[in-house]
């Protein structure tokens, strides 16, 4: 029953559990009117359900959850719930029978009478094949015998029924026992044929839906809002926009990405307003194609919403309407140039329907013509046939009459308002569709009164042209084919004393040379040959003058368009010829000007294009003259420079202006920036538009840095805090900063041409040497070889307030290109603080270095006090102990029994024994406690050692540096030794003890840092000085960066500096050595003490607690003398 109940939970989730294990198939085709069964591990059994199918399928198995069967009433206990159960089973729109194991029908649910016309009771207890049939009942059987084994089984099937198909899906639900014994089977039978029928209309729709977007020219699209993701881009896509759909489809690019730039965000701003509002969106926008080319795009686009109208999808279509717009575009352009057209000519254009009765156009020129405007004719049409003059109008009508079937055409007169007359021709014609019907009738007609004044006019033009050629100031002459005068105006008569009625023997030699005559000759037979012109130059001599003349020869043609003659125009154009012969030389230095490369020089288009270049432009802006003249000048101007010259170009082109100059920048071919000088002056038609432009281009770049180094300069000469003071030759001042001002308290308005003699000492401070090594005034003019030097120096001045101040002076000479001295400047520093600062410093120093060095002595008296208190009562107590503890030992022995006994109780009492001891553990213990008093005797004196080494007050200063080395040796495995030159070397009791610490500190630094396997200490005297010398091989270090260290109070190379320091105290110096990877070697140089004589001996200090033998020294050993002889004599 569970079974069944999962069953049905899975029903309405609309999901169906597949049966595992294999199924046989052999009856898939067994009948043609049913469908093809599916077996529960067919991977066809899963066919695509739609959305809405699945739902209702789920609504209708909901009730069928809770399904009993014959067992219900064995296993459930509730009455009530059983009772629910089976109406449920009663009134579920599914079919539900029971079959138990012998293929008995046990139960059959109502569904059944409506399905299949039976009543249950004539179900219940028959066989299911004899129910099925037998033919029905082989095409299931092995779906049975699954369900019979335990397997659950889902199979459709189709039954022809009258007026179409039933589709049913069968599942057979095997019945489990306790025991896992099937003891039968439920049959669930549902009606699936509205969702087959759902399925299959939703698969015909979704292949012409397919077919559509795959065929139309248009874009389908379909994208997901809430993830901004293409699900959907129809294959119109690739043709429009010339790329790949997948990229969209995979997210790798966006919709927008391939919009215009100037469309995008106007774009995605529509686009999401429509999609917050959910409403429809229409826009246009261009795309840009891989090729660069643009296209234009109409993209409509709609909400999709879910069952619950929500909007879950976006789609549209996107057309391309490029060709669309050109057309439309075209149209307008064609419209209004027919417009333009329309209403500038002279001539009116009209169009009237085909009956006349309507007239649909009339252009603005018949309100010049007619007296009417447009608007009155179009209103009335008849106003045109009434102004017809009374002579003309009948004419004109039966000649319109016939304007439906051919052209016509007429001219009239029309009587205007103001009673003027005016002569019209006009020409009509119809126009036709395309099936060749006349709809419209079209015509234009033109004024042609002065026209016909014109023929009245020609007549006397006629006149007017003779009397022209007669008069005109160049000589005219008609010839006939023969070469013989026909013609000769007035000009060329009286210049030739030809007479007008005897021409017709004349020819050319009777007026030009032989040679000018013959080409005149040559001439004619060109004209005549050729039928166009023939144009030549005289130059004729005459009176030592020279004169030319142009000569034109053009044919002379009858009506019948045949040459009958030559006429031959003659002008003097002396005075062009001087003005292109001027021209030409201005052109001639003009070009060495362009080439003599002074400057840059370019000749240009309007927009900027080189023309022509010369090599100086080229070697400014690093391009060649071939490459220039592909580029415009403005190109090579720097970005922020390009708006200040394009107007000032603008200006000249407007015609406000011939030419223009500006500094600009300019780049480079190599990428350096060049300041420039540009200056372009233009070249004017006649019409006063720009015929080309000249180009002067000259690099400021040095120029321009001097400028601002000269500007940087100025600016600190200004601000800095020193006094500056500019002097001539004499020495008087030319310039005075305002920091000179604040120093010396006098303005530079009362310093200029004044010697500065009058405000500083300069030549009183200074050696009397420094102006003639400058090449003063103490000397004239220095040498040629008279070098750049400069001289420091420090005075007290009085201001001009009278405070006295301490300033430091320096004098720089300034030279000319010659090397002569040619002034100085003088730099001034009021230095007044600064050094009472450095006394106060110094003074404190001075108390600084007292107290250190007066600390260092306390010190070490303090561990002289220190060693000697340990020395003299630890010491001397320990040394007892052991002595009178050997003693004890010793007159212990006879009385062994009560001394272990009382020395057991000690030692039990203090903790060291717990039991009685043997008479050999009683001489162990005695040996244990005397080697723990010799141990701490032997770190006592240690101890006294390294407080205050006796050996240095006992034996001297080199004793104590043999003791010291030896010790380094022994205790830090480094080889040291001490070199001396065995001379008297008296010392203070301070000093003494301060280069003692000095090289032991110095070896200490040798071991932590020097890296060094040998050390040596040399001491010898020069005169009255002792030189300690501490050496090593090891790493080395820069003495700059140490003292850098010690100066910033880092703790690496305090060391050395508080030796230096105690040592300047004493009147001693240090000296450092050493380089990285070089070793080190450090000096210390000290006086000697004066009291003491030479070849004395140093004496030993007053206070001598100590007395040491060479032997002690040798094993480092110092004992109280007493102390020793007992410790000795007991030994022994």
């Amino acid at each position: 029953m569970r079974r069944v109940q999962t069953w049905l939970k899975w029903k309405t989730l609309g999901a169906m559990p597949r049966t595992k294990g294999k199924s046989s198939s052999s009856h898939d085709s067994t009948q043609p009117t049913r469908s093809r069964s599916v077996l529960p591990d067919d991977p066809r059994a899963a066919p695509a359900a739609g959305t809405g199918a699945a739902a209702s399928r789920a609504e209708r198995d909901s009730d069928v959850s809770a399904l009993s069967d014959t067992k219900l009433q064995t296993q459930m206990s509730d009455s009530q719930q059983l009772s629910k159960l089976r109406a449920i089973a009663r009134n579920v729109p599914v079919f539900i029978a029971y079959i138990d194991a012998q293929l008995r029908i046990r139960y059959v649910n109502k569904p059944d009478e409506s399905w299949y016309g039976r009543f249950r009771p004539q179900l219940v207890g028959k066989s299911f094949p004899e129910v099925v049939g037998e033919r029905a009942f082989q095409q299931i059987e092995d779906y049975v015998a699954l369900a019979l084994i335990g397997r659950e089984v889902t199979f459709e099937e189709t039954d022809n029924i009258p007026g179409g198909i039933r589709c049913r899906q069968t599942t057979f639900i095997p019945d489990l026992g306790k025991d896992s014994k099937v003891s039968g089977f439920f049959a669930v039978v549902c009606d699936i044929t509205q969702q087959r029928v759902s399925e299959l209309a939703l698969r015909e729709s979704e292949e012409r839906f397919r077919q559509l977007a795959e065929n139309i020219d248009q874009v389908f699209w379909i994208t997901d809002p809430a993830r901004e993701r293409t699900l959907y881009v129809s294959p119109a896509y690739q043709r429009i926009w010339k790329r790949s759909a997948r990229n969209l489809l995979v997210g790798a690019t966006r919709w927008t990405d391939h919009i215009h730039p100037q469309d995008r965000r106007r774009v995605a701003a529509e686009i999401q307003q429509a999609i917050a509002a959910e409403r429809d969106f229409t826009v246009e926008y261009r795309i840009l194609r891989p090729d660069e080319e643009i296209r234009w795009i109409r993209d409509r686009g709609f909400p999709v919403r879910d069952e619950n109208g929500r909007v879950y999808r976006i789609a549209g279509i996107a057309e391309d309407i490029t060709e669309r717009l050109q057309a439309l575009e075209s149209l307008r352009e064609s419209e209004e140039r027919f417009r333009q057209l329309a209403e500038n000519i002279r001539e009116v254009f009209w169009m009237t329907s085909a009956d006349g009765e309507r007239v649909l156009y009339v252009s603005p020129a018949v309100k010049d013509i007619w007296g009417f405007s447009p608007a009155e004719i179009i209103r009335r049409p008849r106003l045109w046939y009434e102004s017809i003059h009374s002579e003309d109008r009948d004419r004109v009508r039966e000649s319109f009459c016939r304007v439906t079937k051919e052209t016509i055409e007429e001219e009239y007169r029309v009587v205007r308002p103001d009673g003027s007359i005016r002569w019209i021709r006009d020409r009509g014609f119809p126009i036709t569709d395309a099936q060749g019907r006349v709809y419209r009738i079209a015509g234009i007609a033109e004024d042609v009164t002065e026209r016909k004044r014109a023929l009245d006019a020609l007549r006397h033009s006629e006149a007017l042209y003779q009397s022209l050629v007669e008069n005109l100031p160049l000589c005219v002459l008609r010839t006939d084919r023969d070469g013989r005068f026909v013609f000769a105006n007035r000009t060329l008569r009286k210049l030739t004393g030809l007479h007008a009625e005897r021409l017709d023997d004349k020819t050319y030699s009777d007026i030009l040379p032989e040679d000018c005559a013959a080409e005149h000759r040559d001439g004619d037979a060109h004209v005549l040959a050729s039928g166009g012109t023939w144009e030549t130059t005289h130059r004729i001599h005459r009176d030592d003058a020279t004169t030319y003349l142009q000569v034109l020869k053009a044919p002379v043609r009858d009506a019948s368009d045949r040459i009958v003659g030559i006429q031959t125009l003659f002008w003097d154009i002396t005075q062009r010829k001087q003005a292109e012969h001027a021209l030409r030389e201005s052109e001639r230095r003009f070009r060495r000007y362009f080439e003599l490369g002074l400057i840059g020089m370019a000749v240009a288009t309007p927009d900027g294009r080189f023309l022509e270049v010369n090599d100086t432009l080229c070697q400014i802006l690093g391009y060649s003259a071939e490459e220039l003249t592909d580029l415009r000048w403005q190109t090579l101007i720097v970005a922020e420079d390009v708006p200040r010259e394009q107007r000032e170009h603008d200006r000249v082109l407007a015609g406000e202006r011939d030419g223009y100059s500006v500094s600009i920048r300019m780049r480079r071919r190599d990428g350096q920036i060049v300041h420039t000088s540009l200056s372009v002056k233009c070249l004017r038609r006649e019409d006063g538009s720009v015929d080309y432009l000249l180009a002067l281009l000259q690099d400021v770049t040095n120029e321009k840095r001097a400028a601002e180094a000269l500007a940087r300069q100025a600016l600190v000469f200004e601000t800095i805090h020193d006094g500056v003071i500019i002097l001539d030759r004499d020495s008087c001042v030319v310039d005075w900063n305002h920091a000179a001002e604040q120093i010396l308290g006098w303005s530079r308005e009362e310093t200029l041409k004044r010697s500065i003699d009058e405000f500083m000492p300069i030549r009183q401070t200074l050696s009397p040497g420094v102006f003639r090594e400058c090449g003063g005034p103490d000397n004239g003019s220095a040498t040629a070889d008279s070098g750049p030097r400069r001289w420091v120096a420090e005075c007290a001045l009085t201001r001009k307030d009278g405070r006295r101040c301490i300033v430091q002076i320096t004098v720089i000479p300034l030279r000319d290109d010659g090397k002569a001295y040619n002034g100085a400047i003088v730099v001034c520093r009021d230095v007044t603080d600064e050094k009472a600062a450095q006394e106060k410093l110094r003074r404190y120093q001075s108390q600084l270095r007292s107290l250190a060095s007066e600390l260092s002595l306390v010190e070490e008296r303090e561990r002289r006090r220190l060693a000697a208190a340990l020395h003299d009562h630890v010491g001397q107590t320990l040394a007892l102990t052991k002595l009178k503890l050997g003693a004890l030992a010793e007159r212990a022995r006879p009385a062994r029994g009560r001394v272990a006994e009382f020395i057991e109780r000690l030692l039990v009492r203090i903790g060291l024994k717990a039991q009685a001891w043997t008479t050999a553990e009683h001489e162990a213990a005695f040996g244990e406690l005397k080697s723990l008093i010799e141990a701490t005797i032997k770190d006592t004196r240690s101890l006294v050692f390294e407080l205050s080494p006796p050996i240095l007050y006992e034996l001297g200063f080199e004793s104590a540096l043999v003791w010291l080395a030896e010790r380094f040796s022994h205790q830090h495995g480094l080889s040291c030794r001490v070199i001396d030159d065995g001379k008297p070397k008296p010392l203070q009791d301070d000093l003494r003890i301060v280069l003692f610490q000095a090289v032991r500190e110095l070896l200490f630094n040798v071991v932590k840092h020097a890296k060094a396997n040998r050390a040596v200490v040399r001491v010898h005297r020069a005169e009255r000085f002792i030189h300690v010398a501490v050496e090593d091989d090891g790493v080395g270090f820069d003495p700059a960066e140490v003292v850098a260290d010690a100066e910033s109070s880092r703790l690496h190379g305090f060391g050395l500096f508080s030796i230096k320091e105690r040592l300047d105290f004493l009147g001693a110096s240090m000296h450092i050595d050493s380089a990285r990877g070089c070793g080190t070697r450090i000096v210390m140089v000290a006086p000697l003490s004066e009291a003491a004589d030479e070849d004395e001996t140093p004496a030993p200090l007053a206070v001598a607690p100590h007395v040491v033998s060479a032997e002690r020294l040798n094993r480092h050993e110092v004992y109280e003398s007493d102390t020793e002889v007992l410790d000795d004599g007991g030994r022994q």
